[in-house]
């Protein structure tokens, strides 16, 4: 089957993560093909996004979850999907070492080990799984790098779940949502099954004409 791993309905304007940016960062795939994670990556695509490192999988073993689940959504509505793992440690994790950590991991069509620099990979971090538990203070970025959390008021506190959490959505409708690494491969996979077939369903209706407005 020739499935198309872009949408051809992609999002116009800004990047956008339920309404924040998403960091257009430089990065290199475990094949050396460099990109941009938002524009080449991510942009119109049903996307699952995960942080780890060699030494932090030889204690929680987040790659092989990934491999489980890329083995069910390529049996699945979701076989489009495309998985990004990401290094939060790109000094020790050289692109040789992760692309190394990638081929034994059986990364292949459909998912792409990342490198980036170290303070891109927090940009993108922060984007990503960073939330503030109380409201924004007026003029606050959306934005936050680790050191910013950690100066941070008790009563502004925040949460960094990108450990234990994987971050999926279908960017050209900004509908995101997060998995725990410890759910079953099948409960996943099944978020990106959802989405896949709402995303195949309105393909098909607007190959009948535009949507009326607002619906879109």
């Amino acid at each position: 089957m020739n499935l198309d791993r872009r949408y051809d309905w992609s999002a116009t304007g800004p990047a956008r993560l339920n309404r924040r940016a998403i960091p257009d960062i430089a990065v290199t795939d475990h094949e050396g093909r460099a990109a941009r994670f938002y524009s080449d990556l991510t942009q119109g695509r049903l996307v699952l996004i995960a942080f780890t490192s060699v030494l932090h999988d030889a204690h929680y073993p987040c790659t092989a979850k990934l491999a489980a689940v890329r083995a069910a959504l390529d049996q699945g509505p979701a076989a489009m999907a495309e998985i990004y793992t990401l290094t939060l440690d790109p000094d020790r994790d050289t692109p040789r070492r992760w692309a190394d950590h990638a081929r034994r991991a059986g990364a292949g069509r459909g998912w792409r080990f990342l490198h980036a620099r170290a303070d891109d990979v927090e940009r993108l971090r922060g984007a990503l799984f960073v939330s503030r538990g109380a409201g924004p203070e007026s003029g606050a970025r959306s934005l936050w790098r680790r050191a910013d959390v950690l100066r941070m008021r008790p009563e502004r506190a925040v949460m960094d779940c990108s450990l234990g959490l994987l971050r999926y959505g279908d960017e050209a409708r900004d509908i995101w949502g997060g998995a725990p690494v410890r759910a079953s491969a099948a409960a996943i996979a099944e978020r990106l099954e959802w989405l896949a077939g709402a995303c195949v369903a309105r393909a098909r209706r607007r190959r009948a004409g535009p949507f009326p407005p607002g619906i879109a």
